[in-house]
C-alpha cells in the first residue's frame, strides 16, 4: 500500500512535470531558463524514484529514502513558488495545500506539521522577495489566511474524508440490501452476483475508512481510555469466540492456551479487544487453510504475554522494521485483501495501554505477534 502511494506520488510529480513545461512559459516568472530548469528536474527526479521503485532498492531502506523525496518534494513546491513569483495573481502557492495533506497521508501529523511549517515560511519569505522585487503590496491578513489555510490542512484531512465518506457508504450499503431482499422486485441470477460484489465490496470500504478515521484519532492523540480491571484470560477468550466461525470459513481452528489462575490487567476492553481481534484477523487471513492459529495468554513477570501465533507465510526479513507502519503491506501480503492499517493501529492501541507489541518468528513456520501488558498492582 506504501509503495502504491508512493507511485501514485510519482504520477504527479510527472504531471506536474508536464504542467510546467506547457504552461509555464505563459505564466510571468523570473525566467523561462528558471521555468524550463524545474521542469526538466522533476522530470529526471520522477524518472529516478520510478527507477527505485522498480528495481526494489527503495525496499531496502524505505523509510530513509520516502523521507528523502518528501524533504525534495517540498523544496520543489517551495522553488515552484518562487519562480513564477513575477506573476501578480501568483495562484502557484496553492500546490502547497495539496504537498501538506500529501504529508498527512505519508508520514502522519509529524509530516503534515513538516509541509505546513517548511512551506508557510517559504510562502512568507517570498512574498517579501516580491514586494521588495516587483512592488507587489504585502497584504498581512491575506498572507495569515493563507498561513492559517496551510496549517489546518494538516492530517485532520483523514478524520474528515473518512466522515465524508461513511454517510454515502451507508446510503449505498442500504440500497444494495434491498436489491438483495428483492424488494424492488426479483433479481436474475447475473443481477443477484452483481450485487452481492457490490455488497461486498462495499462493506470493504467502510472497513479501511473506519480504520483512516481509528488512525487519525489515534495520531491526534484523541483517543480517550476508559480502563478498569479486567480478567485478561476472559478477554483473550472472548475475542477467540467472536472470530470462531471467520476462521472456520477457512477451515483453521483456533487453539487456545492460557493460564489457570486469571490474571488481571487494567485496561479499556473495547479498545484491548479491538487491538487482539485485528491480530487474530491478520493470521486467520494470512494463514493457509486447514491450518491451526495458537493464542495463549501467560504470565511473564509482571506482564501479561499475550502472542497470536500462525502457520502463514510469515514476514519476509526486510519488511520487519516496517511492519506496523500505515498503510504498508509486505512481499508475504501477495494480493491478499488489506488496507495496511490493522497491524499500525493495534500497536497504538497497546502502547497507550502501556504495553508492547513486537513481531516474532514462529519456530514452527509462520508469524508471532507478542503483545504484553503490565499486570494490574494488587
Amino acid at each position: 500500500m506504501a509503495e502504491r502511494l508512493e507511485r501514485t506520488f510519482n504520477w504527479a510529480r510527472v504531471g506536474g512535470a508536464a504542467l510546467i513545461f506547457f504552461l509555464g512559459p505563459l505564466f510571468p516568472n523570473i525566467g523561462i531558463s528558471f521555468v524550463l530548469g524545474l521542469g526538466a528536474f522533476v522530470l529526471v527526479y520522477a524518472a529516478i524514484v520510478a527507477w527505485f521503485l522498480h528495481s526494489g532498492r527503495l525496499r531496502t531502506s524505505f523509510g530513509q529514502i520516502t523521507r528523502a523525496m518528501f524533504v525534495i518534494d517540498i523544496a520543489i513546491v517551495a522553488f515552484g513558488m518562487l519562480v513564477f513569483a513575477a506573476d501578480p495573481s501568483w495562484t502557484t502557492f496553492v500546490v502547497s495545500n495539496l504537498m501538506v495533506i500529501a504529508g498527512g497521508f505519508r508520514f502522519g501529523t509529524a509530516g503534515a506539521f513538516a509541509a505546513a511549517g517548511a512551506l508557510s515560511l517559504a510562502y512568507l519569505g517570498i512574498a517579501a522577495y516580491r514586494a521588495d522585487t516587483y512592488g507587489f503590496v504585502i497584504d498581512p491578513p491575506r498572507l495569515a489566511f493563507h498561513v492559517s489555510v496551510m496549517v489546518l490542512a494538516k492530517s485532520e484531512f483523514l478524520a474528515a474524508m473518512s466522515h465524508d465518506f461513511r454517510s454515502p457508504l451507508t446510503v449505498v450499503r442500504g440500497a444494495v440490501e434491498l436489491l438483495l431482499g428483492e424488494r424492488p422486485g426479483t433479481l436474475t441470477t447475473a443481477q443477484r452476483e452483481l450485487a452481492e460484489s457490490a455488497e461486498r465490496n462495499v462493506r470493504r470500504l467502510e472497513e479501511f475508512t473506519s480504520q483512516l478515521l481509528e488512525i487519525a484519532r489515534l495520531e491526534e492523540g484523541q483517543i480517550a481510555l476508559e480502563k478498569e480491571e479486567i480478567d485478561a484470560v476472559a478477554l483473550v477468550r472472548d475475542v477467540v469466540a467472536d472470530h470462531a466461525v471467520l476462521a472456520k470459513q477457512k477451515r483453521q481452528w483456533i487453539s487456545l492456551d492460557v493460564d489457570q489462575d486469571p490474571p488481571l490487567v487494567v485496561a479499556d476492553r473495547s479498545r484491548m479487544s479491538q487491538a487482539l481481534a485485528n491480530l487474530l484477523v491478520n493470521a486467520i487471513r494470512y494463514a493457509p487453510q486447514g491450518t491451526p492459529i495458537v493464542v495463549a495468554a501467560h504470565r511473564n513477570g509482571d506482564a501479561l504475554r499475550i502472542e497470536v501465533r500462525d502457520h502463514g507465510p510469515g514476514i519476509p526479513r526486510e519488511d520487519r522494521q516496517r511492519i506496523f507502519e500505515k498503510f504498508f503491506r509486505g512481499q508475504s501480503a501477495n494480493g491478499t485483501p488489506g488496507s495496511g492499517l490493522g497491524l499500525a493501529i493495534a500497536r497504538s492501541l497497546v502502547t497507550l495501554h502501556g504495553g508492547t507489541l513486537v513481531y516474532e518468528e514462529n519456530p514452527g513456520g509462520g508469524a508471532a505477534f507478542v503483545t504484553s501488558l503490565p499486570l494490574a498492582t494488587p
